[in-house]
């Protein structure tokens, strides 16, 4: 099973998904995971639940046969289909005149809710109950997440549904959801992989393991012990449209990339070790032959405040919290000087058998 959360929130769309595939009913390894949302020509992309093999095809199919896009018509009754021969389910999303679609059992679900979700009830139900604050956090009472975001617009809600998704994918009460929880949203009249670093900080010393931290509490964190350089980030390429991310262990020194090979599905996963943030741009483009504008953004709790999250008086802090983090690597341009990319050319033979 998989969970996929859609929300839009004016002409703001985000899409959040775990990577975790289950054959046989046991999960595969990290590296053996899948992107579970599709970028398409046109503005187009679709989300699945199911059968990763069956939702490549059938992906691949409409782009051949759309190479241009296609209309909101078009569009679904195309994923209708497909979703009544494979069982998937589907959620289409459309960046220009930005809207998202439900598709389950073969047709398209009616509602004018703003978020939309396919796969596993329970993980739903869980996902749910961590926006509402309902359910406990895997880190309460031992540390705090602090997402940092690159280049996500205002009015977003990714960092919302990553926020929730990212302990969901964590629990170990809902197996049926893990890996990595990959993030997608739209851009003028496309679609993207933003870039993120989500980092732990200390709990509070002072804190009872039911506290509930406000933006406007005087607090200064620090991260020591096994939250000291937790750091993991998404990185993407300077392409729209573009199924291929990645992600970065800072602890580790590892980074999972999944990208295509046959079709536009990010369905394999190239692992390269023992690997600093700052060398991370080089190796990727020696990993893929290919420089693809590599949007690298990796920060870290700041290594100049080892000491353990605490309370301060009035006097000591302005304002609410304090968080300090230091940035890895940050290979985007500056904002004088866009990203000057030369056409991608990407050859892909679709589907065999």
């Amino acid at each position: 099973m998989t969970l996929v959360v859609a929300r839009i929130v004016g002409h703001r769309i985000a899409i959040a998904a775990d990577t975790l595939v289950v054959k046989n009913d046991k999960p595969l390894p990290l590296h053996q995971g899948v992107i579970k949302s599709c970028m398409l020509p046109g503005g187009i992309c679709v989300s699945f639940a199911g059968s990763p093999e069956l939702a490549a095809k059938d992906i691949w199919k409409f782009a051949k046969l759309n190479p241009n896009g296609a209309d909101f018509s078009v569009t679904v009754e195309f994923f209708e289909q497909s979703s009544k021969v494979t069982n998937n389910d589907y959620i289409v999303a459309f960046a220009k005149n930005p809207k998202i679609v439900k598709i389950a059992n073969g047709e398209r679900q009616a509602g004018l809710s703003k978020t939309l979700w396919i796969g596993d009830k329970s993980a739903y139900e869980a996902f749910r109950a961590q926006e509402a604050r309902a359910k406990k956090k895997y880190e309460r009472g031992r540390a705090i997440s602090g997402v940092l975001m690159a280049n996500e617009l205002p009015d977003s809600a990714s960092s919302e549904l990553y926020s929730a998704m990212r302990h969901v994918a964590l629990s170990r009460e809902v197996p049926t959801v893990g890996g990595f929880v990959s993030l997608v949203s739209n851009i003028e009249e496309g679609f993207r992989h933003p870039c993120l670093s989500d980092m732990l900080f200390d709990w509070p010393v002072d804190a009872s393991p039911d506290f509930d931290l406000q933006l406007t509490d005087k607090i200064t964190f620090g991260a020591s012990g096994e939250n000291e350089g937790y750091s993991i980030s998404q990185f993407a390429t300077g392409y729209g449209d573009f199924s291929f991310v990645g992600f970065y262990l800072l602890r580790g020194r590892l980074a999972y990339i999944f990208h295509p090979t046959t079709t536009l599905m990010a369905d394999k996963c190239t692992v390269i070790r023992d690997v600093s943030p700052v060398d991370l741009p080089a190796k990727l483009t020696e990993a893929f032959k290919t420089d693809y504008g590599w949007l690298v953004w990796i920060a870290s709790p700041s290594p100049d405040v080892k000491v353990t999250s605490r309370r301060v008086a009035d006097k000591e802090l302005d304002g609410g919290i304090q968080l300090g983090f230091m940035m890895e690597c940050n290979t985007f341009p500056p904002p004088d000087k866009p990203q000057m990319l030369p056409a991608l050319n990407v050859f892909l033979p679709g589907p065999t058998g």
